[in-house]
């Protein structure tokens, strides 16, 4: 990628995860990446077109990040209650204004991110599934996709109400006893023995947490 397009891509994504999409314009990320507004459009046509570039690399930072925690992750529950963990507990992408002005004033650019979010869980969660099952870990009668659907929905339920009820929980806690209350249902008697040592694991991962 263009260097110029490089740093722009990356101003806009810091700036409209802190503050939304809505009110970041092209100026303030000119201003705050010190580059001309003419460079900026020089590379992109307008502002959806920006927010569609920085989703797209958010896209690939999650794909990435899943598949290495897959590969180095020595078991199937430490991979997945990771995987949830990062995508949804990061306070950067937790936030309710991220996702409300997403999907109030660009919802092609929410819908195709969702989906894309969606591709990479429901494949993550049907190998941890099928690996689980295949070392009795995990129920033989669980469904992958309804699984991740649940997990995933009880997740975005969170993230777009933070501000109704951030009042009443704290965020990051809530928001990871709803993955191991999750993932607890779906395990057999030794999954449930292993879980809590799978949780404990997660400093390990540190270097393969999402970047922004």
């Amino acid at each position: 990628m263009d260097s110029k397009k490089i740093i722009i891509t990356k101003t806009a994504t810091k700036l409209f995860l802190l503050h939304g999409f809505r009110c970041i314009t092209m100026d303030r990320v000119a201003c705050e990446g010190h580059i001309s507004k003419k460079t900026i459009y020089k590379h992109f046509k307008n502002k959806e077109s920006l927010i569609t570039n920085v989703l797209y690399e958010l896209g690939l930072n999650i794909k990435k990040m899943t598949d290495a925690v897959v590969a180095g992750s020595d078991n199937c529950l430490e991979a997945f209650y990771f995987v949830y963990l990062n995508i949804f507990g990061q306070s950067n992408t937790n936030n309710s204004l991220i996702h409300w002005t997403l999907k109030k004033y660009y919802p092609t650019c929410y819908k195709n991110f969702h989906q894309h979010l969606w591709s990479v869980l429901q494949n993550m969660t049907c190998s941890v599934v099928k690996d689980g099952i295949g070392k009795e870990l995990i129920l033989e009668e669980v469904d992958p996709r309804e699984f991740c659907y649940v997990v995933t929905n009880s997740l975005l339920n969170i993230t777009n109400r933070t501000q109704a009820i951030k009042a009443e929980f704290d965020i990051a806690a809530l928001i990871e006893k709803t993955i191991y209350y999750n993932l607890r249902s779906v395990l057999t008697l030794s999954g449930i023995a292993m879980l809590p040592q799978a949780i404990t694991n997660k400093p390990k991962f540190k270097h393969l947490q999402l970047s922004y």
